[in-house]
């Protein structure tokens, strides 16, 4: 029998975005009155005099071509060049674009296990977000980089969805709803699946929104199906309540 349709999303590390919360450098103007090459010069200077924040803004154009020729290899050098340099917020910062070019095979070959092990060390030293804890989950739960854990990926899971990430939370409803985790709690898993319904339909609209709202694997239509009355109005109370107080979803 084939599994149920998951659409268990895998949040790339460029989620978090290398300019956001970053200290301004020099290259940063003319970057952004939209002078990309000038921008380079600015950041491979500044990176070759000791700044690793102008060491990520030059692999992130490299990466992503962004008005630059793309070289994806180059970057992957720069993110491990400054990654092996220290523990601050720069290292840290390229460890995390390390673990999304190893997840994706993106001027590297691809290792799951190498990605995992990046990941694992960025929550370890409590550097990690919503985006590291959802992929953490993700590795977890489908046994990339590491065996299949699925008390594991509801951990990870939970943490990210305490951020109020969307995916995070509609995932913990769908390992309740398969039986994934022990003790089994339908009313928690709905709980999550509803939220996760409430909180995409307060998010722009697109495929994965609509994915969700429209229940689209049936897991919300299975667990009613199951569930006794009482259970399941404890579980759209709880699942109101929760969307109410959270505030903005993370996608």
């Amino acid at each position: 029998m084939q599994p149920p349709q998951r659409m268990s999303r895998f949040i790339l590390g460029s989620v978090v975005a290398i300019s956001a919360g970053c200290s301004q450098v020099p290259g940063d103007a003319a970057l952004r009155s939209g002078h990309p090459q000038q921008a380079t010069k600015l950041y491979e200077t500044g990176y070759r005099n000791g700044d690793a924040e102008a060491g990520l803004r030059l692999a992130a154009l490299l990466r992503d071509g962004s008005g630059v020729p793309k070289d994806e290899r180059k970057a992957f050098e720069l993110y491990s060049e400054i990654a092996a340099k220290g523990t601050g917020d720069a290292a840290g910062k390229a460890r995390l674009q390390l673990a999304e070019m190893y997840s994706q095979g993106t001027g590297v070959a691809k290792d799951e296990r190498k990605a995992f092990e990046l990941y694992s060390e960025i929550a370890a030293q409590g550097k990690g977000n919503a985006a590291v804890y959802h992929n953490l989950g993700v590795f977890s739960e489908y046994g990339r980089g590491g065996p299949v854990d699925y008390a594991k990926a509801a951990q990870w899971y939970q943490r990210a969805a305490d951020q109020n990430y969307l995916w995070s939370v509609y995932n913990l409803g769908t390992l309740y709803a398969n039986n994934r985790l022990t003790p089994a709690d339908d009313v928690k898993g709905l709980t999550f699946l509803l939220r996760a319904v409430e909180m995409a339909k307060s998010a722009p609209r697109n495929n994965a929104t609509r994915f969700i709202i429209e229940d689209e694997p049936g897991h919300v239509k299975r667990m009613l199906a199951r569930m006794a009355p009482d259970q399941i109005a404890t579980a759209r109370a709880a699942a109101t309540a929760a969307a109410k107080t959270a505030g903005k979803p993370l996608i």
